[in-house]
């Protein structure tokens, strides 16, 4: 695994390309990118393993709730058990800021379905 505190978006190209790494390639490609590139972003300060990890999108996790409820058994499974799911679906994010969130879309996507089967 890259340590992420090496790689950065300044970093001169020849310098991620010593380094190697099963990721080297996607790194080169990103600088390549980036190279030339001046913008006023934050982003351009962190290192490119996090640029790379971005968390999941709202329409992504509203897609692994739909997911996991086409195999949910709704008289069972509680509401605690599918938030646990939905985030060891994103095991390398802290979604607890999206927590409201999911908990909205499990309900609004269960109804749904409900109101299909009846």
């Amino acid at each position: 695994m890259l340590n992420s505190s090496v790689f950065t978006a300044n970093e001169p190209l020849a310098c991620v390309q010593r380094r190697g790494g099963g990721q080297h390639f996607l790194l080169l490609m990103l600088s390549i990118l980036l190279a030339g590139e001046e913008s006023e972003h934050s982003s351009d300060d962190e290192p490119l393993i996090k640029i790379l990890r971005k968390p999941p999108t709202e329409d992504q996790l509203r897609e692994t709730v739909k997911k996991l409820l086409e195999t949910a058994n709704l008289e069972e499974v509680t509401m605690k058990q599918l938030c646990k799911k939905v985030n060891e679906s994103y095991p390398d994010h802290d979604l607890s800021d999206k927590k409201e969130y999911i908990k909205k879309t499990v309900k609004e996507v269960s109804s749904c379905d409900k109101h299909l089967w009846y």
